[in-house]
């Protein structure tokens, strides 16, 4: 699969992306990182300025990805067409500002890398909340124990769905997929 980014030109994963692949596309707008890509290919749409500004998208961009078969990876979106997005938050701390919210992998999705109940840390993090997408949720923000897997089943009472697939039902694009 081919790539196209849209970030900063001194995006830090953009330049690890370009060392291990060669040259790779980036372009300066979401919409055209989207208008550009190649039809079938990964399209990742960086949040730049981050917390502050969401990454601005339109339905006419998800059309757009959808027609072509894209595969979208967005940072921070401002909307996503089907999912309803709660505001922005901070994770939540507690004493000594230590982060009480894990992210936990909920999905087989992502292969044997990373199963199900893997413990994952977000620091210094500004989050959206998936409204009522828990059933297709792949990771979720929760308080939950553990040194790199929940041990125990998660009691669901408190956790928040950060990453989910797919937001459009009838369409090849995706906020992540893997084979």
């Amino acid at each position: 699969m081919t790539f196209s980014f849209c970030c900063a030109p001194d995006a830090d994963i953009y330049a690890l992306f370009c060392a291990a692949h060669g040259p790779t596309p980036r372009f300066a707008t979401a919409e055209e990182a989207v208008a550009r890509a190649p039809r079938g290919s990964g399209v990742l749409l960086f949040a730049e300025g981050y917390p502050d500004r969401l990454t601005l998208l339109t339905p006419a961009l998800f059309e757009h990805a959808a027609a072509h078969a894209l595969r979208l990876f967005v940072e921070y979106p401002s909307l996503l067409p089907g999912v309803p997005l709660g505001a922005p938050r901070y994770t939540r701390t507690g004493a000594y500002h230590a982060v009480l919210e894990r992210t936990v992998v909920t999905s087989a999705v992502f292969g044997t890398d990373l199963p199900r109940g893997r413990l994952l840390m977000a620091h210094d993090c500004t989050i959206h909340i998936l409204i009522r997408a828990r059933s297709r949720a792949t990771a979720v923000l929760e308080i939950a124990d553990g040194w790199s897997a929940a041990p125990f089943h998660l009691a669901r009472r408190q956790c928040f769905p950060t990453g989910c697939r797919p937001w459009m039902p009838s369409s090849p694009a995706r906020m992540c997929r893997h084979r």
